[in-house]
């Protein structure tokens, strides 16, 4: 006796098949989910229900989508003069599969933390907040966000300018 019925739920429920959700049937008696383009509503848990006149049989898998993060732009003051404090943030506008690591750069070299210097962030979340006390000429330069996750990496640069 061979298979009579196979079906896809997303959690739990009938999959529904549109122009980027197919399922394919192999020669074999196997099937295949297709899903184009991947989207972060297409995250779920996918089960594969197998039926006949002898009973029925399921797989259930985690489908993860994982995008690239992206930094929304930031920039700095203007006219900031010696002695000034300067605060901006790095955020990531998208990719919602964390978790992420972001780090700073100055002029290429990475960032360390100094007395007038700060880096701050919740680990693995998507927003860094980067502060310095009493700048001076010495603080200009080209500042870089990079954010990575599992699915890769984005940079953002923003010139800090120093005048007086």
């Amino acid at each position: 006796m061979g298979l009579h019925h196979m079906t896809w739920l997303k959690d739990g429920k009938d999959l529904e098949k549109n122009d980027r959700v197919s399922v394919s049937a192999h020669f074999s008696g196997g099937v295949t989910l297709h899903i184009a383009n991947l989207r972060p509503e297409d995250v779920g848990n996918y089960t594969c229900v197998a039926r006949n006149s002898f009973g029925s049989d399921s797989f259930t898998a985690p489908l993860i989508v994982q995008d690239v993060p992206s930094i929304k732009e930031f920039k700095f003051p203007a006219n900031l003069s010696p002695g000034d404090t300067v605060v901006v943030t790095c955020v990531i506008r998208k990719g919602i599969a964390g978790p992420f690591q972001l780090s700073w750069l100055k002029d290429d070299k990475p960032l360390e933390p100094t007395a007038s210097l700060t880096m701050t962030s919740i680990k693995g979340g998507p927003v860094s907040t980067l502060a310095i006390l009493d700048v001076s000429a010495e603080d200009s330069g080209n500042y870089t966000c990079v954010a990575e996750n599992a699915a890769g990496r984005d940079r953002f640069t923003a010139y800090l300018a120093v005048t007086g």
